[in-house]
């Protein structure tokens, strides 16, 4: 149609942009500046292929404390932020509605020497009334290193969706299975992280036992800032952006953290919801959080119960370079 159409006709465009070719250049200085320029035509062209694919999705499952799952909805950041990171976090959305729904998520990655980072995700949700859905993914990211503290990385992840929707009136069972990708990029700085992703990248439409089965694309974009204040206290800025089939959704929230271990914080969703979180990464290593969400409509916790999560977790913190210390062995020494 007249849409894809424009969207391969601009892409082509932009892939010519650029690999244009450098043989008008020669000095280093101006290797360089190519050098730099190519990543950030590259960086532009993959977000134009992925705001492309955004149209008449499905949504995905949301946590509250989100800056722990971000290898769930963009692979790129798989193997940024700690050398290994294992996450499990429990949802548990509206327990007093006969539509309550609990979601598992497990997540885990890590990074293979300065350029490669791999992942893994399960994801496992239920409603009271019988709809189950199962998603695993494999996440790999390559990092362009640009210096000590600032890269930027892309990433894919192939998926795979397993749905069953039980009928309130009768036993039936609809099960339906396919396969997805995933895909995104990622910058890092000395004290920011943004990018940008796409889960279930292709339309896939498909029918098994009866049912249907429509997994369409989600688009995200999330950042961090950290603002150091003092030697013990750093304040940390998160938003987190979500839109599918015109449904748009922002969550924006602060946090303080203290010596490096004590979190409390709070935050503000589109529409209604607020939330509060806590939490503690013991000796550096294990993470303990709590979250809450409570609504301000009339669907006001009295009635839905709010949302709980629970997230442990396992952390390794990438190591800081120290200068080695050569003891020369001199008298005056």
């Amino acid at each position: 149609n007249n849409r894809n159409r424009w969207q391969v006709l601009f892409a082509s465009r932009i892939f010519h942009w650029t690999y244009d070719s450098p043989q008008n250049y020669s000095s280093r200085s101006d290797i360089i500046s190519i050098d730099r320029l190519l990543i950030m035509k590259i960086t532009f062209l993959v977000l134009v292929l992925l705001l492309s694919f955004v149209s008449n999705a499905q949504s995905e499952q949301l946590p509250s404390m989100f800056w722990n799952n971000y290898s769930q909805f963009n692979p790129a950041v798989s193997g940024m932020e700690y050398q290994h990171k294992g996450i499990l976090t429990h949802r548990n959305e509206w327990p007093s509605l006969s539509t309550n729904r609990r979601t598992l998520f497990a997540n885990y990655d890590g990074r293979i020497g300065r350029r490669h980072g791999v992942g893994l995700n399960l994801v496992s949700s239920s409603r009271q009334w019988g709809t189950q859905h199962q998603e695993v993914q494999a996440n790999y990211s390559y990092h362009h290193v640009m210096n000590n503290s600032r890269r930027i990385s892309i990433g894919i992840s192939p998926s795979y969706h397993r749905s069953a929707v039980s009928e309130v009136w009768g036993p039936s069972v609809t099960k339906t299975n396919s396969l997805n990708f995933n895909t995104g990029i990622a910058y890092q700085g000395s004290t920011i992280l943004a990018g940008v992703g796409v889960t279930q990248l292709f339309n896939i439409e498909s029918s098994e036992g009866g049912g249907e089965s429509n997994l369409k694309p989600n688009f995200f974009a999330h950042f961090r800032k950290r603002f150091q204040i003092g030697r013990k206290l750093d304040v940390y800025l998160d938003g987190f952006y979500h839109t599918v089939d015109g449904f748009h959704s922002a969550k924006l929230n602060a946090r303080v953290v203290l010596y490096n271990k004590i979190m409390f914080g709070g935050g503000i969703g589109a529409r209604d919801n607020f939330m509060a979180q806590i939490g503690w990464d013991i000796a550096d290593r294990f993470r303990v959080a709590y979250a809450y969400d409570t609504t301000a409509s009339a669907l006001n916790n009295e009635i839905s119960g709010g949302s709980h999560e629970f997230t442990l977790g396992y952390v390794m913190k990438y190591r800081s370079q120290r200068s080695t210390f050569i003891n020369i062995g001199t008298p005056s020494f």
